[in-house]
């Protein structure tokens, strides 16, 4: 596969892409534990190119996949950290959807928020209607996880629902 032309190539950043692109598939099936273990091996030996280019994104994924609540804590506060150092654009794009699904997941509706504001700040000059979809549903995930349950958030969730069917 993909990984093992860029290993053959010695296109070490595309090698934790990889990973990464496989991480992705393993959590969409709903293995987390396969998802784990990619992203570890993705960041083993990563090097310093390599975390700029791909080492948010995979920390993303780790805090999602992880059931360790200091593990997931540790990712997020790598993968922000190689944000704040300054990363291609892919990384703030898919740390923040990842963050924010593993945040939603354990319930943390004020880091979830945090994450979207995040994420709406970086996109803020040039926002891109899927920056703004994942924002969107994770303010109104985030709302809905602390007892909100008013028509407003209901035609929002709607709304989102719509544009998701309509994107396919």
């Amino acid at each position: 596969g993909a990984r093992e032309l860029a290993e053959k190539l010695g296109a070490g950043r595309f090698v934790g892409q990889a990973f990464a692109i496989e991480a992705s598939m393993a959590l969409v099936r709903g293995d987390k534990k396969r998802a784990c273990l990619l992203v570890r091996e993705g960041l083993t030996g990563l090097g310093e190119a390599g975390q700029r280019h791909i080492g948010a994104t995979l920390y993303g994924l780790l805090a999602r996949a992880t059931e360790s609540t200091l593990e997931r804590s540790e990712a997020l506060r790598e993968g922000e950290a190689l944000l704040d150092a300054g990363t291609p654009s892919h990384n703030h794009l898919h740390f923040a959807e990842s963050a924010m699904a593993a945040l939603l997941e354990q319930g943390d509706w004020p880091d979830a928020e945090r994450q979207c504001d995040r994420l709406e700040r970086y996109c803020a000059r040039e926002p891109l209607p899927w920056s703004e979809f994942v924002i969107a549903r994770g303010r109104a995930f985030a709302r809905l996880g602390r007892g909100e349950r008013d028509h407003a958030l209901r035609e929002t969730l709607e709304r989102l629902r719509e544009t998701a069917a309509r994107a396919e």
